[in-house]
């Protein structure tokens, strides 16, 4: 652990574009939208109806395990999905930059970053069913996760848009 943090503090100091104080990556930009009151909801709903699919729990149950698995993923995904945008900026900025002559804003960039997020959500939800709820995800549950968390995103996606066009 050690090495990865020896590492990424190295690799941090070598970057110069990634060494100024202002710098802003899309992932940072993302999660301010993620986490709107009318995605939260779109979430939870989306997840509730998919869930009640998925394992046929009754509709109130399906909703507690709607609120508590998107909980977790709100509260471990707040630190990710920045920390993801760092490391997506460390390892293909510089080489997007010299390559394509891309900047950090580029809408390859952004559609990274909501892949990157729908897949921190799937992870992160399908690991708290399991340990929370003791549910075994099959690769249809893990898809159908997929599927309505890129929904989701993609609904935090057309709101920052609207606000802040980026393409």
């Amino acid at each position: 652990m050690k090495r990865i943090i020896f590492l990424s503090v190295v690799l941090f100091l070598l970057v110069p574009s990634v060494a100024f104080a202002n710098f802003v990556w899309p992932a940072m930009y993302m999660t301010s939208y993620v986490y709107s009151w009318k995605i939260i909801l779109a979430s939870i709903l989306l997840e509730m109806i998919a869930i009640r699919w998925m394992t046929k729990f009754p509709i109130l149950k399906s909703m507690v395990v709607s609120v508590v698995i998107n909980a977790v993923s709100a509260v471990i995904g707040a630190f990710l999905l920045p920390f993801s945008g760092i490391v997506w900026e460390l390892i293909y900025g510089p080489i997007r930059e010299w390559i394509f002559d891309y900047g950090t804003f580029h809408w390859s960039t952004w559609i990274t970053t909501l892949f990157i997020a729908a897949c921190m959500n799937v992870v992160l939800e399908g690991l708290a069913m399991r340990i929370i709820f003791k549910f075994r995800s099959s690769i249809v549950h893990i898809l159908l996760l997929f599927l309505v968390n890129t929904i989701t995103i993609l609904f935090a996606a057309f709101a920052m848009q609207k606000e802040h066009p980026f393409f």
